[in-house]
């Protein structure tokens, strides 16, 4: 989710997370001892020579599009989820480490963060991406309150200044900052508003009250199409757009955003309860209309993302039912030839929290 915000790489990747889960799955099989730990396979398999993270396990034919993301290009996405990572399990160095990649490869000194970088740490692009900055500054947030360092606080408040400044549109930060022609998209993609980091743009008085307002009401005020929450909103004209053919990521991220954030995700949290009961599993795509499948895939990112959102409302019955689909998903994604590192970084993530809050049990 980039510069062209209709663009969704989802790849299915997988690896097995090295956790044993107080509910013990029915298929014994999912708990080989001889799968790899999560981490160790991001850091051996996706690990640039220069440290930046890749985005896909190989080489991938260029495109003629700077938009799409090519093989072993790295994104500042994943280095704020590698980032939030670090802190959930107390890794100093390991976020010093992705901090320095942060400030080598992505950062400019006004606090520019580009979006996507080449395996070799060059920049080719001239956008950022509002979600990529609000998760890292936030993360940078936490970390300089974690271990009292003023250089993540520093860096922190340079990016959140620039999102303020360069990505406001009609009083709104918007999906991105095209830098090379000065101009920040009318569009605000609704799984880009992460209520947490712009609650901390607030306090720390980067963004006004207003704009803060404005964004959360946008959020808040989001009408459902079936059981579906639309994919952006239109700034100038001050409407909500749906897309006909319905992402789970984007969804399952508004979904977690407005949970967080107290509220209702009522149509969604029936809809996901529903497939579970039916089908036992959530494909990765669904038609607008008609709410049936569009595709035969499922995604360890989606499920991932959908287990936090669970973890959100309390549901740990949904939790356990998804949890052991995401271990399904990720023994059968296992020899997938190219992987994408979301289908691995999300799971973990979301593992990482199930184990912190004592439902599972690592290996």
């Amino acid at each position: 989710m980039h510069k062209l915000r209709y663009l969704i790489v989802i790849v299915f990747f997988v690896t097995v997370l090295g956790a044993v889960i107080i509910f013990k799955p029915e298929n014994d099989d999912l708990l080989d001892d001889d799968t790899l730990d999560t981490e160790t396979f991001i850091q051996t398999k996706f690990t640039n020579d220069n440290g930046t993270l890749a985005t896909y396990t190989k080489e991938t034919e260029l495109e003629e599009s700077d938009d799409v993301v090519k093989g072993r290009e790295a994104l500042s996405e994943t280095l704020g989820l590698w980032m939030y990572y670090a802190l959930l399990i107390e890794d100093l160095a390991l976020f010093d480490e992705a901090f320095e990649i942060l400030d080598e490869y992505f950062l400019e000194e006004d606090g520019f963060v580009y979006w996507k970088v080449t395996k070799q740490g060059k920049s080719e692009v001239s956008a950022n991406a509002l979600v990529d900055d609000l998760r890292i500054s936030h993360a940078l947030w936490q970390g300089a309150k974690k271990w009292d360092d003023e250089r993540y606080e520093k860096t922190a408040l340079l990016i959140s200044e620039y999102n303020a400044q360069w990505n406001e549109n009609q009083g709104v930060l918007t999906d991105f900052f095209e830098r090379d022609e000065q101009y920040a998209t009318h569009i605000l993609t609704l799984s880009y508003i992460e209520p947490k980091a712009l609650t901390m743009m607030n306090q720390k008085d980067v963004i006004s009250e207003k704009t803060y307002e404005k964004m959360m009401d946008i959020l808040k005020n989001a009408p459902y199409e079936g059981s579906f929450f639309p994919k952006e909103y239109d700034v100038e004209d001050k409407t909500y757009h749906f897309d006909d053919d319905v992402n789970m990521i984007d969804q399952s991220l508004i979904a977690l955003n407005r949970a967080s954030s107290e509220m209702l995700t009522t149509r969604f949290y029936e809809f996901i309860i529903h497939e579970m009961d039916m089908n036992g599993m959530i494909f990765g795509q669904y038609d607008l209309e008609t709410e049936k499948p569009l595709v035969k895939y499922e995604s360890p990112a989606v499920y991932g993302w959908l287990i936090l959102y669970s973890l959100e409302i309390n549901d740990y019955d949904l939790v356990k039912d998804l949890y052991k689909r995401m271990r399904q998903r990720q023994v059968k994604n296992f020899s997938e030839n190219n992987l994408h590192i979301f289908d691995s970084l999300v799971p973990l993530i979301a593992t990482t929290e199930l184990e912190k809050r004592g439902i599972i049990e690592q290996k």
